[in-house]
């Protein structure tokens, strides 16, 4: 099976006229679908964490959901600000102060 029928690592044929079968050897090959298969499964449970918890705080009555940040270090929108474990992304599973982030942003 490859990554482009299962809509993931479109980036080759799309850009470069080659599918990733085409540039590494099977085993190799595999062995990258297994990593993107489980990158994607984390951020796939990084996702649904981030929601449970913005859905958790909507029905506990709060006026608005936790603040969301994109994490400095993954570039993904799974930081949640101010959680009982301070500014945490959720998928890294980093701790993050990100008061020194939007501080220099607004400089």
């Amino acid at each position: 099976m490859s990554l482009a029928a299962e809509g993931r690592g479109d980036f080759l044929p799309k850009h470069l006229g080659r599918r990733l079968e085409e540039v590494l050897d099977e085993e190799i090959f595999e062995d990258v679908r297994k990593a993107i298969l489980t990158y994607d499964e984390m951020l796939a449970d990084a996702q649904a964490e981030v929601d449970r918890r913005i859905a958790e705080s909507l029905e506990g009555g709060s006026d608005s959901p936790p603040d969301i940040a994109t994490c400095p270090s993954c570039d993904h929108e799974l930081l949640l600000i101010e959680t009982e474990r301070g500014d945490f992304c959720f998928f890294c599973r980093e701790e993050f102060s990100m008061a020194q982030h939007r501080t220099a942003n607004a400089a």
